[in-house]
């Protein structure tokens, strides 16, 4: 059956989405319902019509790409190997060609960069960039497994607001647009819910294409996983859009493999960032370079939380393990510190086990060590000579300040959160005892300050200023 024609698959106009700004890597994707929330658009932006005119030229683009990559599929052809050792043919090179001429004839102020050629325009940089990838899986097409994709991708002013995946042999075409629902071949498609790692199916193109901490990380989640599947490329992506894959996670990708990614899945409910949460965006100009970027993509935005939340939690159990052995060698330890490591040690990996409490811990995290760079400021005072100071008397004030505030108030708000909330018994008992240890060292703090006023007083009434300063030495910190 031939391939739809490109006027019939536009996408319909009607439903609007908005997606939220994220914070660090807590996405609040929500609803993947079709009533959502208006989207606007800045003056800035696009209007739709002209949405729909890139849209239209983006049909004629992945037609025309196809046009080559079907006539050279299971055919004879020779391979090339670029410097990277990734392969490349002639009809990457061709369907390139083919998509750029149509783009440069119908927007010749637009700039293209092609994962073949790079970067087409008479200027040094523009507003909209169109990122061409012909053949996304080039050894799944020179072995004839048609699981490789067309990607297209229109930026403006970095930003992805056009992304079509273009599956020439099997005929699927996934186009999404910034703000509308995304379509596969005319027909709008959704995401599924499945926001539990333990529930998960997840894809990535090869495990052999991680190296290093990349290749830890993506165990620990791939070792959480319901089931692993190996294969696909951008294809993996597109299922993921329409409903069938839960999880992809991947490393070393470049802009043009991802870039139209992100409207596609995006407009379908989903959620895809880099590995810290961050959007993916692209400034791309005639002086880039295709660096490397660490994928991971969720059909359900909580499932994605829970991902990068997870590979968090996994580092810093690792470190505070190695911090309570250090402490233990250097003879640095004392009994309220080792309570307090154990607790938080015993708290995070009863989190990773069950999968739970994510955004809670990351949470306790953050209230826990915000007070530490002061805490280690005070340190630096006394080794450069700042110790008996109104100096280190401020760090020490401010200290307790930031101190006070996040453990005894930040930290019994988030205790109540956790003990309320459907969670394993072990990790509540982990956070009374968390918020216990804080209350104990708040009350060796509030102490020594007390011990510091009263002391810088009674120096202050029977010696001279300097001789006061001089003469003092204040209790330490308990930490």
């Amino acid at each position: 059956m031939p391939i739809a024609s490109h006027s019939n698959l536009l996408p319909p106009p009607p439903h609007r989405i908005r997606v939220p700004n994220r914070v660090g890597f807590s996405l609040r994707l929500r609803s993947r319902c079709p009533t959502r929330v208006s989207y606007r658009s800045s003056p800035m932006e696009a209007t739709e019509e002209e949405v729909d005119g890139f849209v239209a030229v983006a049909n004629k683009v992945a037609d025309a790409a196809g046009d080559v990559i079907r006539k050279y599929f299971r055919q004879p052809f020779d391979v090339l190997h670029k410097d990277d050792l990734s392969p490349v043919t002639i009809a990457d090179r061709d369907a390139e060609e083919s998509m750029a001429s149509i783009i440069l004839e119908k927007f010749p102020s637009h700039a293209i960069f092609g994962e073949e050629n790079g970067w087409k325009c008479k200027e040094e940089s523009a507003d909209y960039v169109w990122v061409l990838d012909p053949i996304d899986g080039t050894k799944s097409f020179i072995t004839g497994k048609p699981l490789f994709g067309t990607l297209i991708a229109l930026l403006h002013k970095g930003k992805p607001i056009v992304g079509v995946i273009d599956q020439p042999i099997l005929k699927e075409r996934w186009i999404g647009m910034n703000g509308r629902r995304t379509t596969l071949n005319g027909r709008e498609i959704s995401t599924r819910e499945c926001s539990k790692l333990s529930q998960a199916y997840l894809y990535t193109t090869s495990p052999h294409l991680f190296n290093g901490e990349a290749e830890e990380a993506f165990a620990r989640v791939r070792n959480e996983v319901k089931v692993p599947l190996y294969g696909c490329d951008c294809y993996a992506y597109a299922l993921l859009a329409s409903g069938f894959v839960d999880l992809v996670v991947e490393s070393g990708l470049k802009p043009y493999d991802f870039l139209s990614l992100v409207p596609v899945i995006e407009g379908a409910g989903g959620s895809i960032t880099d590995w810290n949460g961050n959007k993916l965006t692209w400034e791309a100009s005639a002086d880039s370079r295709a660096t490397s970027f660490n994928v991971a993509a969720a059909g359900d935005p909580q499932l994605h939380k829970q991902a990068l939340e997870m590979k968090t939690l996994a580092v810093t159990v690792a470190y505070m393990i190695y911090d309570l052995i250090c402490c233990h060698i250097g003879k640095r330890v004392n009994l309220d510190n080792s309570v307090h490591h154990l607790v938080s040690i015993v708290g995070i990996g009863a989190g990773l086990a069950h999968q739970k409490c994510g955004s809670e811990m990351v949470a306790a995290l953050w209230i826990t060590e915000i007070s530490s760079p002061i805490l280690h400021m005070r340190e630096l005072l006394k080794e450069i000579g700042y110790h008996d100071t109104d100096l280190n008397l401020a760090v020490d004030v401010l200290f307790a300040f930031i101190f006070s505030f996040a453990r005894m108030i930040g930290g019994p708000y988030l205790t109540y959160v956790t003990l309320t909330a459907d969670n394993p018994m072990l990790i509540k008992m982990m956070a009374m005892g968390l918020q216990l240890v804080s209350i104990f060292w708040f009350c060796k703090i509030a102490r020594m300050v007390r011990m510091q006023f009263c002391v810088n007083i009674t120096a202050v009434r029977v010696s001279p200023p300097h001789q006061a300063c001089a003469d003092y030495g204040g209790p330490s910190l308990p930490l």
